[in-house]
């Protein structure tokens, strides 16, 4: 990928790694390495102390390192390369919880399949977990935050809750990965 300047190339990257994303997810690729989306990358980074993402992780770095945020970048993306995507607990869906469960909407291509199958992903050795709901061929990660004030360390209780109160999956269905 050519980026023609340091100052301009951030938000570039990161539109390009935003598309990126989009196809693997209207496909159904779901990759093992961790995800640079602007809610994965930037939960990373919260826990590295950055904050206010509401413009993405190319416009915090930008702000916290001005000309040296493109190289920045790419220091830390090296750590962030260390980060490991670990399913951690599993979960088939009965025919009742598909039916209580969210319908997932993709922004791109409409409704999609019922969930049958949910994944809790820490991603290792860090306090982040997502749960990755398994529609058909495709799936959808919601990135969890904790409560009260929206922290980006969380537990597997609060993916285990999470999923509760929205598919009424009891703790006891859960399979260890």
């Amino acid at each position: 990928m050519f980026v023609a300047d340091k100052s301009s190339g951030l938000p570039v990257i990161q539109d390009y790694l935003h598309g990126y994303y989009v196809a693997l997810d209207m496909h159904g690729i779901v990759e093992t390495s961790a995800r640079l989306t602007h809610a994965h990358f930037s939960t990373w980074l919260r826990l590295r102390g950055y904050k206010e993402f509401a413009l993405g992780w190319a416009w915090v770095l930008q702000q916290a390192h001005g000309d040296a945020a493109f190289d920045k970048f790419f220091e830390l993306l090296d750590r962030y390369r260390n980060v490991s995507p670990t399913v951690v607990a599993t979960v088939r869906l009965t025919d009742e919880q598909r039916q209580h469960g969210e319908r997932a909407v993709d922004a791109m291509a409409g409704p999609m399949q019922q969930p049958d199958r949910i994944e809790i992903v820490q991603y290792a050795p860090d306090p982040v977990h997502i749960v990755r709901i398994h529609c058909g061929t495709r799936s959808i990660e919601h990135v969890l935050y904790a409560p009260p004030l929206a922290a980006p360390a969380t537990t597997i209780d609060h993916a285990f809750s999470w999923v509760a109160e929205r598919f009424g999956v009891d703790r006891a269905q859960w399979s260890a990965a």
